[in-house]
């Protein structure tokens, strides 16, 4: 069982002491990571935590952060993250891997998930659908 001994967030992402007797899981881990990286794959990732300027995510067995800017989708205001966040948490999407850092005492793992990864759907009408409103106006909501 892997136990983190100090979890740090920090302006690059979320960092790790590293534990000495799973050196070489981790290492393994992040050799994975890196080769998708250089191979520009995408990557499913998993939102666990909101944070003030993006998500704390959980990408390969291993944590990671994307910020709301590189979600994605776009909203106005930074609030509008807070409200949907419920909705968002343990799902899983999908995004590049912006940065991949790695010494002896953290892995730092940033995610860019501007990229398409949905379907524009097809909407029947007088069918129901669930969905979180966002902004309300006169000839519509979003």
């Amino acid at each position: 069982m892997i136990k983190w001994s100090n979890i740090k967030n920090n302006f690059l992402g979320i960092s790790y002491e590293k534990p000495k007797s799973d050196g070489d899981y981790l290492t393994t881990l992040y050799k994975k990571l890196e080769e998708q990286r250089l191979a520009f794959e995408t990557v499913s990732f998993t939102i666990v935590e909101i944070k003030e300027k993006g998500f704390k995510v959980k990408v390969r067995g291993l944590y990671g952060y994307i910020s709301f800017y590189h979600m994605p989708w776009k909203y106005t205001k930074l609030e509008t993250w807070r409200l949907v966040y419920p909705y968002l948490k343990e799902k899983t999407f999908y995004a590049k891997i912006f940065e991949l850092q790695k010494n002896e005492h953290f892995i730092s793992i940033i995610l860019n998930g501007k990229i398409a990864q949905f379907k524009k759907p097809n909407l029947i009408i007088d069918d129901k659908y669930k969905g979180v409103i966002t902004k309300k106006t006169d000839y519509g909501v979003f």
